[in-house]
């Protein structure tokens, strides 16, 4: 009974404080004259000004750090775009011209024919999906509708970080979800305000996934094609192997990002405990290449042998699911007013600024796979030629 006493009267043993790194003070303090954080102006504060003032510091690095990654993102997919997208279904069509020899390795050695029929499914499957954002037109209305939900996204997720940061400083603590492990609890209307802001964001970071999907299968794609015009010019199968030519990365910003299951524009429970650990610091890896599950859905075909059987799977990373949730708190729940914290929040759709086509630059196109000519008529070479500067501006 005394440990229940003690965890809903005002204390500053704040478990938060100690996660986010912020020093408190003694014992409760009158929070008037605070410059942030309404929640404790009109009440008591377990945190100095000098304190309240840095908590706007550590939301200006995490909002540095989202907007970094976002732009990253933002180049890889608009190089993506202009590097694989006309490419990968020229050589799509180059395959649908090979049906018949297919069909012949089928009849002559299903083991063999039956797999690269199956790949074959898959590929075209594959470039029918970028048909949908194939045009220039598309793909810029789609891009530029999908940097605008992120803005919505990041606002929401960054007010919530920001009131996290001032729930630290909070003496009644205990009374607002926060658990001894410095943990929070929120209320469900909370994870209706992530959904609301987030899935949207999440359904049109998803439109782009093909464009990863060629980029990872095209070296598969023309391996194929060329094994195919081999057995024409022969009529027979020859003993060779299509190696897996698929790239792993490690940086997040070039990786797939799936929808989670149950996921839609509407809503994704799943956003709940996944944009943030239990003590609400953002997973920035996973909101930063768009909020969904990274890696999922990366094409992942193994070697194909002349009596090898190709499998056509995917797989991904789970990074999402590793997560810590939000954890149970000794009392009460935290539904936060998201204006309180009168922290300034500044998210730009565009940070680095690739859907300005109309720069110029001295640079080179170095970062264009010389392997694969742009074709693209409104996101030529000049475009490339402006994120190039771009990537080297982020790199120094």
């Amino acid at each position: 009974m005394a440990f229940l006493a003690y965890s809903s009267a005002q204390s500053c043993d704040n478990p938060l404080l100690k996660v986010y790194g912020l020093e408190g003070l003694d014992s409760p303090v009158s929070g008037a004259g605070l410059l942030y954080c309404g929640n404790l102006q009109n009440g008591q504060t377990c945190c100095s000004n000098a304190t309240v003032v840095q908590l706007q510091v550590m939301l200006n690095n995490v909002t540095s750090t989202l907007q970094a990654l976002a732009g990253e993102r933002d180049i890889y997919i608009a190089q993506l775009d202009h590097n694989y997208t006309s490419q990968f279904q020229d050589k799509v069509s180059d395959l649908t011209d090979l049906t018949d020899e297919i069909s012949d390795i089928q009849k002559d050695n299903a083991e063999v024919g039956d797999p690269i029929h199956t790949q074959f499914l898959s590929l075209r499957q594959l470039g029918s999906e970028l048909n949908d954002i194939s045009d220039d037109d598309t793909f810029k209305k789609d891009f530029i509708d999908m940097q605008n939900k992120r803005v919505t996204c990041f606002t929401t997720l960054l007010q919530i970080q920001a009131e996290a940061y001032c729930l630290a400083c909070d003496p009644n603590w205990a009374t607002q979800g926060v658990s001894t492990n410095g943990s929070i609890t929120s209320a469900s209307a909370l994870c209706t305000t992530i959904q609301d802001a987030c899935a949207p964001y999440t359904a049109a970071m998803d439109k782009f996934n093909p464009l990863f999907q060629a980029q990872q299968a095209y070296q598969r794609l023309v391996d194929l094609i060329n094994y195919l015009k081999v057995y024409h010019e022969h009529k027979s199968i020859i003993n060779a192997t299509i190696s897996d030519d698929i790239p792993t990365y490690t940086n997040a910003t070039q990786r797939t990002n799936s929808e989670p299951t149950g996921c839609d524009e509407d809503s994704c429970t799943w956003q709940c405990s996944n944009l943030f650990n239990g003590s609400f610091v953002m997973n920035t890896s996973i909101v930063g290449n768009g909020g969904g599950v990274i890696g999922m859905g990366d094409i992942a075909y193994p070697d194909l042998g002349v009596t090898q059987i190709l499998a056509n799977g995917s797989s991904g990373d789970g990074t999402g699911s590793s997560s810590r949730r939000l954890q149970s708190s000794t009392s009460g729940t935290w539904n936060p007013d998201l204006t309180s914290s009168q922290m300034t929040i500044t998210v730009t759709s565009d940070p680095a600024a690739v859907t300005n086509l109309d720069g110029e630059s001295s640079a080179s196109d170095a970062d264009i796979d010389p392997h694969l000519g742009g074709s693209r008529t409104g996101l030529g070479i000049a475009f490339l030629v402006i994120l190039v500067n771009i990537a080297l501006s982020l790199i120094m």
